[in-house]
């Protein structure tokens, strides 16, 4: 048997005789077991089963006691906007494969009662679009496949609601969220059984999980909250209890335990598991009852460390408070809170007086029997209300928090008027929100804004309700208008606002002269050659013509739109060869029908907004640049509505200053740029509500950021292919966002040029995943290219080199029909079709290849295979040819799955031939005995060999795709290094500079009296520094020049501490700067550099750099620290970098071969291995506070209390200098080594290595 790898798949085996089976419902009760229900009968156990209905709700499929139901792999919901239910509440349903609720439409599971048994995955949400629910109750059983586990939210949403039964998963996980999806599952009572892990958020790919259990019981062996770094996960124990079987619990950033009355029971036999915990607890991560409560691990001391949560005294989470609207409920405002932990009483105090609520003299309510009350009189505006609730257990009284809530009347103002801009067609209803106290509204509109401001009674309609419809406007005017809300006493008037409406059309192509068919000939126009304030352009036959030399008040002063293909169902076209074509209002190429813009020269634009395929989903536009300009001077829409397509080969497209290009906003669309130039001074969106493609072939784009897709908020999907050209411009990647480089170079500012939020495979490749990247920080520039290296392997054909389906042809020949397709090629600009027919269709071409130079062992052969559910399913097969024989592989279940997939073929599997000497490849569909046809999509043949990707595997520490004794040296590196805790000391001596930063004027003074400085600025503040006094500010000008010779304290003995006080400025996003720095006389490498780079608020890295030596090496430790607070709302404690002071010391000590980096007390980087020696004074040119060099990577902030020792100082004195006052702070191990997360490098950690030990990581993967 041959084995297939899929991309994006795992192993499958091929089996024969699967048959699909598909729902049809509607009769009986809707019984599985019913014949009449299905198509073509009832599902037998090789029989792959869909339910993907148009209506949501339909009546789910019943299973009851009396059925035992059978299928191969059942999926709910298979397709986009398709649905399917199933309501079990009794027999048993066997899946032989797997079960997938929501395979990117919505299914769900209603599990009453019975038995379901897998020996395969369930995947609850599978697929983008996705939409999964199993809900389990009574005395329903699942059984999940052996190796196979439960994911709830496997790309797409998925949620399971559990109130009892039993799930088994008897050899692997429940996971909740994986793959960028989101997960979410509600836990009161059942038990769950997991042979393995349980993850609450994201593995490999990311996503967002949530676990809320408030009953019953779950066995795991282990627990990962979440599972990778960069996903997120909250998991809720509140009620209910986790057994941990192994004790094994690890969470990375992004992950929250909350326990309320439930408990975390973790086998624990030396205490490891607590220290574990109490580590959690320490950092913030594991809290209690929201973060008001305690949390406690006890261990037994033998064998089990249980957590529980202990409630506040005091009553929390008191609302509302602040400013409410005035309650519609006339009986009055309801406030709640939660219990304190031990009170039985529970006194409220409520009132508006102040003093006497806070002495607990006024507004006493009594002792209230639940966390509620309903306040009577609290609906006046204006009032402000006091309150407390203090708990009480009869003997012992809790005071509760003091807090106040006023009343705001709710605006009897109309709200939200809509329509408000241009372009609103003259059918728009008004819409707004109604006055709160209004009996009736009035809507006054006119052309005339003063009439609209003094009211007039002559623009007044009504009473109106909205939305209400104006049937008087008219085309290309511009509108005022208001609404007056009443009570028939008083009146409340809204703002002015306007829209402009869409021109009429008033000039229609109609040529009536082919022979010249250019703008400016009358002839060809109703209405006038393109005079009016619209021109509309539908004629398929006779494009018009504008060339060099027409500047004519038609073309070059258009008052209105140009609508290319205005009607639906009809076409028209514009070729530029010259000359100005100006619009005023919109260019829109493709409005309702097919619209074509070719610019070969000359220019086009004016003040237009240009929308391609803009009115309609059948809208289509076409824009072709050879040369000339193309300007929009709006937002550049490429599929606004239907789908729009650009291509520029020579010549220059630009946007507006501070305006986006906007693609598949309607539906799937594309950029190529074969060359010219794509200049966009914003923001690139590749990829909106639909899927955009960008092909850069050569040429450049320019863009401040290219963000494929615009967001994860919306449904859009993006790829961008480079094989050649420059993109400039930060990438950012989203979720659904891919990019391929096969050549060309991304170029941005800075030090990152792509940001992607999932694992690099699966979010940007080298050659289709085979070939490497490279990235080159320049810092004299300060900024970063990005290139592709190609792999080592040969490319057999990429199909972007055939003009057409003839040259196509010439290379490839048999009996199915080839044509060459270039608007759906997976990568590049083209791909093959090749259409079968009959029981057997080939294609065939000639090669010459040597692949004896690609490793043995992940030696491939990979293609992509675009199949359609349309087309009849055969055997696929690809055989190669040499000169010692011929060998076939075959695969059958490819072809009529939708969208490319990959398949990677061993070429060990090609017995008999020659390596060193392929002669000829053969694609064949059919097995000779079946017939069968259909069209399929084939692209990027190629020989390579696997590639190493190193996070894939926990313990591959050397990244070269397996673990052995190289990456065991790492461990040894590292063994029994652990965390530790550490108290606050005072500071010692060997102080040997010290700028307190409070002077005036130029000197900065040194208070040990030996190396005073200059600044060249007088930027001091007086007050607001770390401690309140003064400080010195830097405004990315100004720098603190320092005497070189204060280094010659620290190169005589080899140790360093220099600390600070640093406040960050919020306007250097995304700018490296240097707070100090010094350099050699011929300005090469560091000696003593510090510098930050700032991402985004909460994101940004610092680096700490030390020594020179002849050869120019250093040492250095740097720290990241951001974080993605989408998606979930979990609490966070942590200090950003501006606004606030935050204290950094940097330290080094040669004879321990130590470099560290701390963070207001905290160890956050660490260099064991730093041994380069400070040089002394003669050998330094410059030393400076405030950038790199003077002009060069200039700080913009604050800087604070300035000092070097020229010794290591203790954490514990470092502790004292960052203002830490708490008795003991426990700092975490930092080590890549630490596997299991248990703050020691010990057996632990050796037993997982032990657990991948040889196993090959290759990516795609090798057999």
């Amino acid at each position: 048997m041959s084995k297939i790898i899929w991309i994006l798949a795992v192993l499958l085996c091929v089996q024969a005789g699967v048959y699909a089976v598909d729902w049809i419902g509607g009769y009986g009760d809707n019984e599985w077991d019913l014949w009449l229900n299905w198509n073509p009968d009832i599902p037998t156990a090789a029989d792959d089963v869909t339910v993907k209905l148009d209506d949501p709700e339909h009546t789910p499929i019943l299973i009851d006691a009396d059925v035992v139901g059978v299928c191969k792999r059942l999926r709910l919901g298979s397709d986009a906007d398709k649905y399917g239910n199933i309501l079990m509440t009794g027999g048993t349903l066997n899946i032989n494969s797997h079960l997938e609720l929501g395979d990117y439409g919505t299914g769900v599971f209603d599990l009453e009662g019975g038995e379901v048994n897998m020996t395969h995955d369930v995947k609850i949400g599978d697929g983008a679009t996705g939409h999964g629910t199993l809900n389990i109750s009574g005395s329903a059983v699942i059984n999940a496949g052996t190796s196979r586990f439960i994911n709830v939210g496997n790309a797409g949403y998925g949620e399971m609601n559990m109130t009892g039964g039993t799930i088994n998963i008897p050899t692997y996980d429940l996971q909740v969220a994986d793959a960028g999806g989101i997960g979410v599952v509600n836990m009161s009572g059942g038990t769950i059984n997991i042979a393995r892990n349980l993850k609450v958020g994201g593995g490999n790919a990311g996503g967002n999980g949530k676990f809320t259990m408030t009953g019953g019981v779950i066995n795991t062996k282990s627990l990962y909250v979440p599972e990778a770094t960069g996903a997120l996960g909250l998991l809720e124990v509140f009620g209910g209890t986790i057994n941990v079987t192994s004790g094994y619990l690890t969470m990375k950033d992004g992950g929250y335990i909350d326990i309320k009355n439930g408990q975390l029971v973790m086998a624990d036999s030396t205490g490891s598991a607590k220290s574990n915990v109490d580590g959690k607890i320490a950092t913030g991560q594991i809290y209690g009852f929201g973060g008001y409560g305690s949390v406690e691990a006890v261990w037994n001391g033998s064998d089990t460390t249980t957590v529980t949560a202990t409630a506040p005294d005091e009553a929390y989470l008191l609302a509302p408070t602040g400013e409410v609207y005035e309650p519609s409920d006339p009986n009055g405002l309801e406030v709640t809170w939660e219990y304190g932990g031990q009170a039985t009483e529970h006194h409220l105090y409520f009132s508006t007086d102040e003093a006497g609520v806070t002495a607990r003299t006024a507004g006493y309510q009594g002792s209230v029997t639940s966390p509620h009350f309903i306040a009577p009189e609290n609906y006046v505006p204006g009032n402000t209300y006091y309150w407390v609730v203090d708990e009480s257990d009869g003997v012992t009284t809790w005071p509760g928090t003091f807090v106040s809530v006023t009343i705001v009347a709710q605006s009897p103002y109309p709200e939200n008027l809509q329509p408000q801009g241009l372009d609103v067609d003259i059918d728009t209803d008004l819409s707004w929100a109604d006055g709160a106290q209004a009996t009736e509204h009035y809507v006054y509109i006119s052309a005339d804004e003063q009439l609209v401001i003094d009211m007039d009674a002559s623009v007044m309609v009504g009473p109106a309700v909205s939305p209400y419809n104006i049937d008087t406007l008219v085309n290309n005017t511009t509108y005022f208008w208001r609404v007056v809300a009443t009570d028939g006493v008083t009146d409340w008037a809204s703002e002015v606002v306007s829209f402009r409406t869409v021109p009429a059309a008033s000039a229609s192509w109609a040529p009536q002269d082919p022979g010249d068919l250019s703008w400016t000939n009358p002839a060809n126009w109703t209405g006038g050659a393109g005079a009016g304030t619209t021109s509309n352009i539908d004629d398929p036959d006779y494009p018009v013509y504008i060339s060099a030399g027409m500047t004519t008040p038609e073309v070059a002063g258009m008052g209105g739109n140009l609508f290319i293909g205005s009607t639906d169902g009809l076409s028209g076209s514009v070729v530029v060869d010259g000359g100005e074509l100006t619009v005023a209002g919109l260019l829109d190429i493709g409005a309702y029908g097919t619209g074509s813009l070719t610019v070969n020269s000359g220019t086009v634009g004016g003040t237009a907004t240009i929308n391609l395929g803009h009115s309609s989903t059948g809208a289509r536009g076409f824009l072709t640049i050879n040369g000339g300009e193309v300007n929009s001077a709006d937002n550049f829409w490429i599929g606004r509505v239907g789908d729009g397509f650009v291509e520029v080969n020579d010549g220059t497209l630009s946007v507006a200053p501070g305006k986006d290009l906007i693609m598949a906003n309607g539906l799937d669309s594309s950029l190529t740029i074969n060359g010219g130039l794509v200049d966009v001074p914003n923001n690139s969106r590749i990829g909106y509500k639909h899927h955009g493609s960008l092909i850069v072939t050569g040429g450049t784009l320019r863009t401040k950021s290219l963000l494929v897709p615009y967001s994860d908020s919306y449904p859009g999907s993006g790829n961008v292919t480079i094989t050649g050209g420059t993109i400039e411009g930060l990438v950012q990647l989203r979720n659904n966002g891919t990019m391929n480089i096969d050549g060309g170079t991304i170029i941005s500012a800075g030090d990152q040029v792509v940001r992607y939020t999932e694992t690099y495979a699966s979010k940007i490749s080298a050659y289709g995943g085979f070939g490497t990247l490279s990235a080159v920080y320049d810092s004299d520039t300060d900024t970063t290219t990005l290139t592709a290296i190609a792999p080592d392997g040969t490319v057999i054909d990429p199909f972007d080199q055939y003009a057409d389906t003839a040259a196509l042809t010439a290379e490839w020949s048999g009996t199915a029909a080839a044509e060459i397709d270039d608007t759906d090629p997976f990568v590049g600009s083209r791909a093959m079709t090749m259409t079968y027919s009959g029981t057997s269709s080939n294609l065939s071409r000639s090669i010459t290849a040597d692949v004896s130079g690609l490793s043995i062992e992940a030696r491939l052969l990979s293609l992509y295979v675009r199949g359609d559910s349309g087309n009849d399913e055969a055997e696929l097969s690809v055989t190669l040819d040499s000169s010692a024989g011929s060998a076939a592989v075959a695969y059958t279940g490819m072809i009529s799955e939708d969208g490319w997939q990959r398949w990677l073929i061993p070429l060990t599997d090609f017995a008999g031939v020659d390596l060193n000497d392929i002669t000829g490849i053969t694609i064949t569909v059919g097995d000779g005995i079946s017939s069968a046809s259909g069209t399929i999509g084939i692209d990027q043949i190629q020989f390579a060999e696997a590639q190493c990707i190193a996070d894939y595997t926990i313990a591959d520490m050397n990244n070269d795709c397996v673990v052995t004794f190289g990456d065991y040296l790492a461990l040894a590196d590292d063994w029994m290094l652990s965390g530790y805790d550490v108290s606050p000391e005072a500071v010692g001596g060997d102080l040997v500079l010290y700028y307190p930063l409070d002077d005036t004027g130029v000197t900065v003074a040194d208070q040990t009296g030996s190396y005073d400085g200059a600044t060249t600025a007088d930027n001091w503040q007086s007050t607001g520094g770390f401690d309140g006094g003064a400080y010195l500010s830097f405004d990315g000008d100004n720098f603190v020049t320092i005497p070189a010779a204060v280094i010659d304290n620290i190169a005589n003995t080899g140790e360093l501490s220099i600390s600070m006080w640093v406040r960050g400025d919020a306007s250097s996003d995304g700018v490296r700067q240097m707070i100090f720095s010094s350099r050699t006389p011929a300005d090469e490498g560091h000696i003593l550099n510090f510098d930050i780079q700032y991402y985004s608020e909460e994101e940004f890295s610092l680096v700490f750099e030390s020594g020179h030596d002849t050869d120019r090496q250093e040492d250095w430790e740097w720290f990241y620290w951001g974080w993605n607070s989408s998606g979930m709302d979990i609490p966070r404690d942590d200090t950003v970098f501006y606004d606030d002071w935050n204290h950094v010391v940097c330290t080094k000590n040669l004879a321990t071969g130590v470099q560290r980096l701390y963070f207001n007390g905290v160890v956050v980087g660490e260099n064991r291995s730093a041994t380069t020696a400070i040089p002394p004074s003669s050998d330094i040119g410059f030393f400076i506070l405030g950038g790199f060099a003077p002009g060069s990577l200039m700080y913009n902030g604050d800087l604070d209390d300035f000092k070097i020792y020229n010794r290591e100082l203790s954490h514990a004195e470092i502790l004292t200098l960052s203002g830490y006052t708490d008795p003991t702070y426990h700092q975490d191990i930092l080590s890549d080594v630490d596997f299991d997360e248990s703050d020691d490098i010990g057996t632990g950690d050796l037993q997982i290595m032990a657990d991948v030990w040889l196993q090959d990581q290759r990516w795609p993967a090798a057999l």
